[in-house]
């Protein structure tokens, strides 16, 4: 259901998905649906936070549902609590993405040293997972791409 989902939102159809989501999650909870949920680009924003605000009644410490809630706040334009659902996500369980939003968020706020922070934090979370220093895994991929753009031109000939 969750990789069904997923596609109905790369393809734009976010009032299925919203609708399949929301049917999967009330016979079964399924965290990344949650998760999902949070991705809506269209429909009624304020009541789909009301559903994640919802859903955070019975699973409050769901560092993907509090992403979603984070994500849904925003569109709606609730900066101070979105800001607080990215720090309650990151407080269990800190992801180079909730980095990502926090530093969205302090740009947002105009605190531009504390969103170089929170990008940081979140790029060396990345590079941590890799093995590599950020900066060195940001040449490796830049030279992979370049390698990647050598070979299509080798293979086009």
């Amino acid at each position: 259901v969750s990789v069904y989902a997923g596609h109905l939102l790369d393809l734009h159809a976010d009032d299925a998905a919203e609708v399949l989501i929301k049917d999967a999650t009330a016979r079964n909870w399924d965290k990344h649906l949650a998760y999902l949920y949070g991705n809506l680009r269209d429909g009624d924003a304020v009541k789909q936070l009301e559903t994640v605000e919802a859903w955070l009644q019975q699973y409050p410490n769901d560092s993907q549902l509090l992403l979603s809630a984070a994500r849904l706040s925003m569109r709606n334009e609730l900066w101070g609590k979105a800001k607080s659902y990215v720090e309650a996500s990151i407080g269990q369980e800190a992801t180079p993405e909730s980095y990502q939003l926090l530093g969205l968020l302090c740009e947002k706020n105009e605190d531009a040293p504390l969103a170089m922070a929170a990008y940081r934090h979140g790029l060396n979370m990345l590079a941590d997972k890799s093995g590599k220093p950020a900066v060195k895994a940001a040449i490796a991929i830049t030279d992979d791409s370049k390698q990647e753009a050598s070979n299509i031109k080798s293979a086009s000939k």
